[in-house]
């Protein structure tokens, strides 16, 4: 029997598996918060009749402004004679008369596998104090290799391709990821970069040659393959996608495995060539240092060079616009325009900022860019050139490269700054520096004539206006100031009201009416309720409100004003904003007071005492559907339906809960100022709002944006009726020109960048490569096992990835390429095979998963950006391979030998019965006397076989039906077993009763191990107060028996989440006392006596269906009283047990 025993806790024991339960994460969407418009009514007896006074200016002064000032830019026309000339060209006809058939030369070319890229966290762009211009820059400190950018290139995806003087740059966005020669490159210095059709990436290293990357090699070609020089100047692709190369040494033409070498041999005009295109015919321009231009057809090189007039034979560059036009560059006299019919010449005379240009682009309006070499950039839209420089936040040692990416933005390379982009297009600055008298701005307003009047804090009124000046479009700056009759340097803002005047609040000089002629000033001794006057607005019919800090809001009326105060029902004195609804309702937005409605009848009150979310607003809209916005001064931005208030904070992308300033636009989007940048809800966003008030989406712009100013307040917010939105913040004007084609929206391109095992990177190419090995991780983890049938392009993820069931800490990388909003983009993803929904919105572009059972996995993500564009998802997927105890062939064979044990113990028990059934008949032979007994003993023997097979059926049946993957009924079916084998020995007299010095503490414990994850799963907590040095004369292994059942009953009958204490009381010098106590569900007194009788008919189950047939406490009874101990046990309906083990110290013969 002990050998069967140890057979079967050896087999039990390998079927323990680690269970995990399923996480699930609900598709969770965080909803703004909504309150019922139900504010405080005012008692209509409460309200006092408002103040009505005469008001009184002080007579007309005669107003007269500065001289216009230009808006310093630097900015020429150009002229309309310029020097024009006809292409005269000189053919060199090939394999004829002196001129050669090209080179030839074969070879084979040789791959090697790409490492992974190092990956680094793009920093926040930095940018000159002074930046007009909108100049951002990417350098060293935001994670690039080197400050010098040679080349630029953009893939499908979306990615920037960045070659610096040390190693090459992909640019998603977010991150950077660096490829150097620890990739293997070649050379870390990049010369020139080229995407093929096929999306393949040519890469121009120094003196290396080229080096082709088509997502997970390189292939290098250099002289030792054929090249004639390994230094590459430029590369090209033809209209039949035959690859160009121009070296220092010819003109290649690249086909696979084979290179076609053209020279001066064959009649091109140099063999130093810097740049290649293709007109509109198909023939290629060569561009060389030294022989000016060659043109090809494929017979013949038509040369033309200083001697057919070009004005010099060294060019840089060439470059075909959208209109077919060859820009021809220079080394150091300027650039040339050839249309198909002429050529034209452009220098610094005409408008460059540099007669050496190193980069030349055309942007999506036909602008055309030109990068100096002096550091400038010069912006030429066909009829004047504006050159950028360092007034306007330009700085750099010279202009190498440029792109202009797939949502618009212009990107330049440069020696010396690093990155640079661009966002002048979207946004123009204005500062003292442009010509403004002061740079903090208070308000922006428009007048019948299209003058912008710019009030600031400082420096009076600026009047912005536009005339044309030599043939150029500018801008002008006057100011209205103390000639015109205005003292006061500090203004709050300007209103037009219907007759075309306009109307200035100042602080302390009261309120100013301009009428085109003459300034009326409206003072404290004209009836002015205060000297300082901190808004004036109109209503719907034309009236001029104004209000002050402490008096109120005002309303002229003719020659009288009428003041309401708080005795008047407004909520508070300090009024910051009013509107008139289309409804004809006023609201009063205030200071301290939170919002007043007055509807005709009565004042309503919405603030904090009343449920409101605020007691400051700063701004009130109705936009074009009837629906009010509100800008709060702390609690973001709330919107009013007619029923329902709801706030819209952070969740919706709101950068700052202070709201200054709200307008709505002619296209339907609703701009908002926050002390800390500008927000805008798209038009088809704010259409999209339904009845429910669910979420939206709110677009901010910010520095990664170009918006550099802090602070817009109330009426800096500003629509001009050319569409140009204007901005005025505490340091500068802004104008944001996003209205106009050089808006894009484009959908991003969601990919899945990297999977990481156990939060760290893994080169997935070596690990498919060397699939026997050992890859160990930079923490010191040790992958065996990982198998995957290949890694795909570019991003190097593995193909049909297998993982061990132990190896699964799991980590995804995922970004929606893109290079505008990249921080306005919500991610949303779901793991199936595990999660049952979609995780909530969030800006992180990681998800991690651990210790997943074994099964198929899909990880699949989608985005949405800030204009509620949403993308298509991407997925990955992968499985988790089988442990080999969750096999079938393993559960059948724990089925079977389960099974044939279960029947040795059944032959084994018979054999015993039969055996003592044999021997009482012997004895019933030879003692006729003792036959009433030996029948009565054969009866309890066969009832007790059944009682126990009862058992054996009714506690096997479910851990049996389970077993397969459950730990827990492996567990439960060891300590049955083990039961049974303690009851078996019990009947036969064959228990061992060994005692010793035991500490209990530590037979606790041995036996706690076993039960704590039963204990674990139904989230019981044990409490051991057992002293750790209390020792006992016991047998050690039954006193282990009688604790692990009494433990092991007081966890099945208590409910989930409760306790079970275990202490002693040694204080008897004889005796000791075990004591378990729990606060389960308890028993009534006819349990507790039927507690030792073995039936099964009256077992209980435990709180979550657990069988028990009182079996173990049967069995510790035994075991007690064969120590000379006894038990007690004491319990009550729902309020639990108390176990009382008591046994002596010492044991007779120890």
């Amino acid at each position: 029997m002990k050998a069967w025993r140890a057979y079967i806790i050896l087999f039990t024991l390998i079927t323990l598996i680690s269970c995990r339960r399923d996480e699930e994460v609900v598709d969770a969407r965080i909803f703004p918060p909504i309150i019922k418009a139900s504010g405080y009514v005012v008692p209509g007896d409460s309200i006092k009749l408002p103040d009505t006074l005469k008001i009184k200016s002080k007579g007309g002064y005669q107003a007269k402004l500065t001289s216009p000032v230009p808006i310093k830019t630097n900015q020429s026309i150009i002229p309309v004679s310029l020097k024009m000339s006809k292409l005269v060209t000189t053919p060199r006809r090939i394999g004829t008369g002196e001129y050669r058939e090209p080179k030839v030369v074969e070879f084979t070319e040789q791959s090697t596998i790409v490492g992974s890229p190092k990956q680094v966290l793009v920093k926040e762009p930095l940018y000159k104090e002074i930046n007009p211009g909108s100049f951002f820059y990417f350098n060293k400190m935001q994670g690039l290799l080197h400050d010098q950018i040679r080349a630029l290139a953009q893939d499908s995806i979306g990615n920037i391709w960045i070659g610096t003087d040390n190693g090459l740059s992909r640019y998603d966005g977010k991150h950077y990821y660096h490829y150097t020669s620890n990739q293997g490159l070649a050379n870390n210095l990049i010369n020139y970069l080229f995407i093929d059709s096929k999306k393949n990436i040519w890469i121009s290293t120094y003196e290396e040659g080229v080096t082709k990357f088509d997502g997970t090699s390189f292939t290098k070609i250099s002289s030792q393959d054929g090249l004639p020089h390994d230094l590459v100047n430029c590369i090209f692709e033809d209209r039949y996608n035959r690859i160009w190369f121009g070296t220092r040494r010819g003109l290649v033409m690249y086909e696979k495995g084979k290179l076609t070498i053209f020279t001066t041999e064959s009649g091109l005009s140099a063999n130093d060539v810097r740049s290649i295109i293709d007109d509109n015919s198909g023939r290629m321009w060569i561009a060389t240092y030294g022989g000016g231009i060659s043109i090809y057809d494929g017979e013949t090189f038509s040369l033309f060079t200083t001697k057919e007039g070009l004005v010099q034979d060294h060019i840089s560059m060439l470059f075909k616009d959208s209109h077919n036009n060859i820009w021809i560059s220079t080394a150091f006299m300027g650039l040339i325009k050839y249309d198909g019919r002429a050529l034209t010449s452009y220098t610094t005379r005409e408008g460059l900022g540099n007669n050496s240009i190193r980069s030349i682009l055309e942007d999506r309006d036909g602008n055309m860019w030109f990068g100096n070499s002096n550091g400038n950039i010069t912006r030429f839209d066909g009829t004047a050139m504006r050159v950028y420089g360092k007034n306007d936040g330009l700085v750099a040692e010279a202009m190498r490269s440029s792109l202009q990416d797939m949502n618009g933005n212009l990107w330049f390379g440069t020696r010396g700054a690093g990155l640079v982009r661009f966002e002048g297009r979207l946004f123009s600055h204005y500062t003292e520096q442009e010509g403004l008298s002061s740079s903090r701005i208070t308000s922006i307003n428009e007048d019948h004539s299209g003058n912008l009047w710019i009030s600031t804090f400082g420096g009076f009124v600026n009047i912005l206006s536009e005339g044309i000046s030599n043939g150029i479009k500018r801008q002008y700056i006057r100011v209205f100031g103390p000639e015109a009759g205005l003292t006061g340097r500090f203004i709050f803002n300007t209103t037009t009201d219907y007759q075309g005047r306009l109307w200035i609040s100042t602080d302390n000089q009261g309120l100013l009416m301009y009428d085109g002629a003459r300034t009326y000033i409206y003072d404290e001794s004209g009836g002015l309720p205060d000297k300082t006057i901190v808004q004036v607005d109109k209503d719907n019919e034309g009236n001029i409100w104004f209000s002050s800090m402490r008096s109120g809001i005002s309303k002229i009326i003719g020659e009288t004003i009428i003041t309401f105060g708080t005795q008047n029902g407004i909520s508070h004195n300090h009024v910051r904003c009013f509107l008139q609804d289309s409804r004809s309702n006023i609201w009063f937005g205030t200071a301290g007071g939170g919002l007043t409605k007055y509807d005709g009848k009565s004042y309503t009150h919405f603030n904090k005492k009343h449920g409101f979310f605020t007691d400051t607003i700063n701004d009130i809209l109705e936009d074009n559907r009837g629906i009010i916005w509100f800008a709060s001064g702390g609690n973001g931005l709330i919107r009013y339906d007619g029923d329902t208030f709801i706030r819209y904070s952070e969740e919706s992308g709101l950068k700052s809960k202070v709201l200054m300033s709200l307008i709505q636009d002619k296209k339907g989007s609703i701009w908002i100022g926050t002390r800390f940048g500008l927000h805008e809800i798209k038009q088809r966003v704010h259409e999209s709002i339904d009845s429910l008030n669910r979420g939206i989406s709110i677009n901010s712009f910010g520095i990664e944006q170009g918006f550099m100013g802090m602070e817009c307040r109330k009426e800096s917010l500003f629509e001009a009726s050319d569409g140009t939105i204007w901005i005025g913040t505490e340091d500068r004007l802004t104008a944001y020109h996003g209205g106009s084609s050089i808006e894009r929206d484009i959908l991003p391109s969601l990919q899945i960048t990297k999977v990481q095992l156990f939060n760290e990177d893994v080169d997935w190419s070596d690990i498919y490569n060397n699939p026997d090995s050992i890859y160990t991780l930079n923490n010191g983890i040790k992958l065996k096992g990982v198998k995957l049938s290949g890694v795909t392009d570019w991003y190097l993820l593995p193909k049909d990835l297998t993982l061990k069931r132990g190896t699964n800490y799991i980590s995804f990388n995922f970004i929606a390429t893109t290079h505008s909003q990249t921080k306005s983009i919500k991610y949303q993803y779901m793991l199936e095979g595990l999660d049952k929904g979609w995780s909530s919105p969030t800006e992180r572009t990681e998800a991690s998963y651990g210790h997943l059972n074994s099964g198929r996995y899909t990880l699949r993500v989608k985005s949405v950006t800030s204009e509620g564009l949403e993308s298509k998802e991407t997925t990955f997927s992968f499985r988790i391979r089988q442990s080999w105890w969750e096999t079938s062939w393993f559960h059948l064979t724990i089925l079977l030998f389960t099974g044939f044990l279960l029947y040795r113990i059944y032959r084994l028990k018979i054999k015993d019965l039969l055996a003592e059934r044999r021997g009482l008949v012997y004895k019933l032979e030879e003692k006729n006397t003792d036959f009433e007994r030996s029948r009565e003993s054969i009866e309890r023997l066969s009832k007790e076989r059944e009682k126990i097979f009862s058992i054996i059926s009714q506690d096997l049946k479910g851990p049996i039906s389970k077993m397969i993957g459950s730990s827990k009924n492996a567990s439960s079916l060891n300590d049955l077993l083990d039961n049974l084998l303690m009851w078996s020995a019990i009947q036969q007299g064959k228990i061992i009763f060994s005692p010793e010095s035991s500490n209990i503490t530590d037979i606790i414990n041995q036996k706690l191990d076993s039960l704590l994850q039963q204990a674990k799963e139904k989230e019981i907590s044990i409490i051991n107060k057992i002293p750790r040095k209390l020792d006992i004369e016991a047998d050690p292994r039954l006193l282990k028996n009688i604790l692990g059942n009494l433990i092991s009953n007081a966890i099945k009958f208590t409910s989930r989440g409760g306790d079970i204490l275990i202490k002693a009381d040694s204080s008897s010098p004889d005796e000791i006392k075990i004591i378990i106590e729990d606060n389960g569900i308890g028993m009534n007194q006819d349990i507790i006596n039927s507690l030792f009788e073995l039936n099964v008919e009256t077992g209980r189950t435990g709180t979550e269906g657990e069988p028990s047939t009182g079996l173990g406490l049967l069995i510790s009874k035994n075991l007690i009283e064969i120590h000379s101990g006894k038990i007690e046990i004491f319990s009550e309906i729902k309020k639990g047990s108390r176990v009382i083990v008591t046994l002596p110290k010492t044991q007779p013969g120890i």
